[in-house]
């Protein structure tokens, strides 16, 4: 989903950049000159050179941004794929207890996990993408990139507080930087 939003991004980037090529060339070739100093022509070139300078700038930030989420998404895809492999080594572990108390242990990690799931779906609701949210008996960590943590952070710190049976003290919020 999130690679279809960015390949429209790029479309509309591109598309405004013809746009304002072709608005060039109209003003250029198509429009009648009119008897003008050789000032105005010059401030007219100053103009175009200036649009054309701020248009390649936002198109290198905006290469810069998409690649910093990008780069952030692969992280936090990592660290999922870690976490997931450390339930699966978990699940393997409890398979050697007695029947009663794998039961019980699987429930309680059922539940971890649900709560996992819940948390991640509400920050993707809320448009905080890339995130995880790793939970366990003692805490909860919530792994957001930095940039989001510093301006949203009583917002984050209240979702985790509403959404869980952990108290204050037991809330981690971790930066990825």
């Amino acid at each position: 989903m999130d690679k279809v939003a960015t390949v429209i991004r790029l479309l509309i980037l591109v598309l405004c950049v013809l746009l304002f090529w072709a608005g060039a060339l109209w003003n250029l070739c198509v429009q009648p000159e009119t008897a003008e100093t050789s000032g105005d022509m010059n401030r007219q070139e100053d103009y175009a050179k200036v649009a054309l300078i701020s248009t390649q700038e936002n198109e290198m930030e905006y290469e810069e941004t998409a690649m910093r989420h990008s780069i952030m998404e692969n992280r936090i895809a990592e660290l999922r794929m870690e976490r997931d492999n450390a339930w699966q080594q978990l699940y393997h572990t409890v398979a050697q207890l007695e029947f009663a108390e794998k039961q019980q242990t699987l429930q309680q990690y059922a539940e971890l996990q649900y709560c996992e799931q819940k948390l991640e779906l509400l920050l993707s609701a809320k448009g905080i993408v890339p995130a995880l949210a790793i939970l366990g008996q003692e805490q909860a960590n919530l792994i957001v990139p930095a940039d989001i943590l510093q301006q949203e952070y009583e917002k984050l710190y209240d979702l985790v507080l509403r959404n869980t049976e952990y108290d204050e003290m037991q809330i981690i919020l971790v930066p990825l930087k």
